[in-house]
């Protein structure tokens, strides 16, 4: 996917001839920077989609944490009508 990066060419190539390479060099070298830009620069379209699944991650980890918080309540809850049991229906001394 392409997309249009704004980076000023002539400011590059002056910036490149000043500094002594050959304007054919910097032209060529400026090119390739646009090449490189456009074909690794993220889009909108990109953002939305990683903005999207980070919000899905990020549902399932509440949904995940929920439903193991539960668990472990009613784990802790059984444990405690256990004790209960064993404590209520023990005999007396």
């Amino acid at each position: 996917m392409e997309t249009n990066v704004v980076f000023d060419t002539h400011a590059y190539v002056k910036s490149m001839t000043d500094a002594g390479a050959q304007p054919r060099l910097a032209e060529a070298i400026a090119q390739g920077q646009i090449a490189y830009l456009n074909a690794t620069a993220a889009t909108k379209t990109d953002i939305a989609n990683i903005q999207r699944d980070i919000e899905r991650s990020k549902n399932d980890l509440i949904k995940w944490f929920t439903h193991t918080l539960l668990v472990f309540a009613g784990i802790i809850m059984a444990g405690i009508a256990a004790l209960l049991q064993i404590f209520l229906n023990s005999p007396s001394p």
